[in-house]
């Protein structure tokens, strides 16, 4: 698994977002990935959780790191998870709505814009990052 915040360089709306969902849902399905995305309109930033074979999550983020429409800021490899925590999720876009209650994705965003490996252990920074994508995935959509 792997996480990774980025700053959109070209502009999003509703529309040109769920394509980029669709297109990720059907790319991840086949590479047999799983995850979220997640874009914050106030920031202008992607977040993505990744998960799935190694080499394939390493692969599309080499991809998407290549991706001209946004600037990768922050990845943290979290490496082998127990099991998925997202297994029925292809690729999810996850907009505000999902995180009415609380903003999970800024406090998760929030701790890869701030917290890196100059600064923070890797060990810290994974386990803050997978205890906050665990109460992500306990979610339900609304």
């Amino acid at each position: 698994a792997l996480v990774y915040v980025s700053r959109a360089v070209a502009s999003f709306d509703d529309d040109a977002l769920q394509a980029l969902a669709n297109q990720s849902s059907e790319k991840n399905a086949r590479l047999q990935i799983t995850g979220y995305l997640n874009f914050n309109r106030t920031r202008t930033t992607f977040f993505q959780y990744l998960e799935g074979p190694q080499q394939a999550v390493l692969d599309l983020m080499a991809e998407i790191e290549r991706d001209d429409r946004h600037r990768v800021v922050n990845v943290v490899q979290i490496g082998d998870v127990e099991s998925r925590l997202f297994p029925a999720w292809n690729m999810r876009y996850l907009d505000a709505g999902f995180f009415h209650m609380i903003r999970m994705e800024d406090v998760l965003e929030t701790v890869m814009l701030t917290m890196n490996e100059r600064s923070f252990k890797r060990e810290q920074i994974v386990a803050t990052v997978l205890r906050i994508a665990k109460l992500i995935a306990k979610r339900k959509p609304a």
